[in-house]
């Protein structure tokens, strides 16, 4: 039987595998780009902070990204449902550019923090868009590889960027760590224009319910500063009852006006398919498990067992090497088998074992002990990372997958946010009601290290309920048949082989 050349459309796909193969280098780049940026700047900030002052300025130096990030998640994800994803994800790569450019240029803390809401805004159309993207051009049935890959990415990009900003901290100027992303932000872009063509979306040229869309935006920035705030303070002052009573009522608005119009901008076929509903669910919970994980790893090596911050770092490893792995692994192997449902119910169990692994660990223990259940926890996110996403699209009408795809990566950015202010809160009772969390961390006394293990016990056992709770959920996800074309039926197949 001959094989298909470079130039031939495989059955199901859209573009020859050449185009292909070099439409999803050019989506992986502007993908690895935002992923690898916030580890890059975490790693960076302290020597930032140092030259342009404003210490009280710092968690906001980080917050800022990552709000501006989630809010525009949704919004870019709708905007690319009707008017075609290649011009949101190349205004996307330029936004985030601009960003970068006003990061290296930063003369204060206030510049600086304006820079990373510019480079989260353009992140949060990056990251959602490319894997959508990759949905318009790939079938579903052999999706998995693809994405698999994706997943492979940002743990590349969580082990490398801090390596990138601390070579360029410690050997050239901090401003270089803004001007590195900007080579991969012009060879995306160039790609993207020339090679990426993607098929005309059935949605294409509906109205934008654009009240709809400032709503949402708005109840989710006030939500999340309204966690901010709280995890900050530690309690529910008027700073953060202000913001999540507004979000509240903003969000109550929203569902008012929602069913009073005809071209909603959360799709109901979202809010009603049971798929969407369960997997939202288990997305939070990995975004909480990874960000959970990534946040008190460290500090449980430093404070607790006494580690230095570089073999802190080095604990974080088998955690994401073994995602990356087991990210590739099971996407290939779902694309071979066409089941999803085994990685999905396997994930959140894993992750549960490895996070009551480190709530049995104790202070003094060897390091070489704590491999094993971040090992597990890195299988459970690699089994849930992207292949959670690829239930979700396979979900949702093709018409809806851009807004598919975006409330994934919202549910999961909001797992994190919400779940490390809700770990934050956690710590702090544990020390006592407001201690000194630095200074007990500092401590080198083996009585700090043994309150700090034990307060941090209960931040590992409340992730364990977490995780056990996306397990259930994704038990109740169903194994539906994954779709052979980037279409919901054969008869729209030709509809998606026009090229725009």
């Amino acid at each position: 039987m001959a094989t298909a050349g470079p130039s031939t459309v495989r059955p199901g796909y859209v573009l020859p595998r050449r185009q292909t193969l070099v439409a999803c280098g050019g989506l992986t780049l502007g993908m690895f780009m935002a992923a690898v940026n916030q580890t890059i700047i975490t790693t960076a900030l302290p020597q930032i902070v140092d030259d342009l002052g404003g210490i009280a300025s710092y968690s906001w130096a980080i917050s800022a990204f990552m709000l501006a990030l989630t809010v525009t998640v949704p919004v870019w994800g709708r905007l690319s449902d009707v008017h075609g994803r290649r011009p949101y994800f190349m205004a996307a790569i330029v936004v985030f550019a601009v960003g970068s450019v006003i990061g290296a240029t930063a003369q204060s803390m206030e510049q600086l923090i304006v820079a990373r809401v510019v480079q989260g805004i353009g992140g949060g159309g990056l990251i959602p868009l490319a894997i959508a993207t990759v949905g318009d051009l790939v079938p579903a049935h052999e999706r998995g590889r693809w994405q698999g890959l994706h997943g492979g990415v940002v743990g590349v990009a969580a082990i490398v960027g801090p390596l990138i900003g601390g070579g360029i901290v410690d050997h050239a100027d901090w401003r270089w760590v803004f001007l590195v992303s900007l080579p991969l932000a012009l060879a995306a872009f160039i790609t993207a224009a020339i090679v990426l063509r993607v098929p005309r979306l059935p949605s294409a040229g509906r109205r934008i319910d654009a009240l709809g869309g400032v709503l949402l935006t708005a109840a989710l920035l006030a939500l999340l500063v309204g966690v901010l705030e709280w995890g900050e303070a530690r309690s529910l002052g008027p700073r953060a009852l202000v913001p999540l009573a507004t979000g509240a009522v903003l969000l109550f608005a929203l569902a008012r006006h929602e069913r009073r119009v005809d071209d909603p901008f959360i799709p109901v076929e979202l809010l009603s398919d049971a798929v969407f509903r369960r997997g939202s669910v288990v997305a939070f919970a990995m975004g909480a498990g990874l960000f959970g994980a990534t946040t008190y790893l460290p500090l449980f090596a430093q404070g607790a067992l006494g580690e230095t911050a570089s073999t802190s770092g080095l604990m974080l490893m088998p955690l994401l090497l073994t995602m990356v792995v087991v990210s590739v692994a099971s996407g290939t192997a779902i694309a071979h088998t066409g089941r999803y449902r085994w990685a999905i119910a396997g994930g959140a169990p894993l992750m549960a074992a490895g996070f009551a692994g480190l709530a049995a660990v104790g202070a003094g223990t060897s390091p070489a002990v704590v491999v094993a259940p971040t090992v597990l926890v890195g299988a459970g996110l690699g089994l849930l990372t992207q292949n959670i996403i690829l239930v979700l699209q396979n979900a949702m009408p093709a018409r809806h997958l851009g807004a598919a795809t975006a409330g994934a990566q919202l549910a999961r950015t909001s797992g994190g946010t919400v779940w490390v202010a809700v770990l934050g809160a956690i710590t702090v009772a544990g020390l006592g009601g407001g201690g000194a969390l630095d200074a007990v961390a500092a401590d080198a006394a083996q009585g700090a290290r043994d309150l700090l293990a034990s307060a941090l016990r209960p931040v590992f056992l409340a992730t364990v309920a977490l995780m056990l709770l996306a397990a259930w959920m994704g038990l109740r996800i169903p194994d539906r048949p994954l779709r052979t074309t980037v279409a919901d039926e054969p008869a729209e197949a030709s509809a998606h082989q026009t090229i725009v």
